[in-house]
């Protein structure tokens, strides 16, 4: 049932956003939300009930990529709620990226649509200062767990 969920939902999307066909999207949906990439798939047998969910930040500059790294370590313990988003490394490309699974039941295609623009306006604030200024950098980013309160009552009109 929970594989029909998650297609509902990728259908959902599909409707708010004018893609005809929502097919090819169920295994691996790649998007691009305002500019960024995103990516979601279904939670799998681990996490049947909740979807996956990817924002590509891109690469940090190779001058500070080690302090880079370090704050966002600091800022998955010290900013992030438990069971929410997390920053993460790509390995194959080394990339950062946020990436969280949502239960879907939090969602609906109007509610994971506006996750996806804020996920990629954190992308493109992240890549004007990759958290070298203050630790409230990191803040706005950390209520996306799996979506904040204002998320969760907001509708897009």
């Amino acid at each position: 049932m929970s594989y029909a969920n998650y297609c509902a939902l990728i259908d959902g999307l599909c409707r708010l956003v004018g893609i005809a066909d929502p097919g090819p999207l169920y295994a691996r949906a790649e998007l691009t939300v305002n500019g960024e990439d995103c990516v979601l798939t279904h939670g799998g047998e681990y996490n049947d009930d909740g979807i996956a969910v990817y924002c590509i930040f891109g690469e940090p500059p190779e001058e500070h990529a080690a302090l880079i790294r370090q704050k966002l370590l600091e800022a998955n313990l010290t900013a992030m709620q438990p069971g929410g988003m997390r920053y993460a490394l790509n390995p194959e490309t080394d990339e950062v990226m946020l990436a969280g699974v949502v239960p879907m039941d939090e969602l609906d295609p109007e509610r994971l649509l506006l996750l996806l623009a804020r996920l990629a306006h954190g992308a493109r604030n992240w890549r004007q200062h990759y958290f070298l200024g203050t630790e409230a950098d990191a803040e706005p980013y950390a209520e996306l767990s799996p979506l904040s309160r204002a998320a969760r009552t907001r509708r897009l009109s």
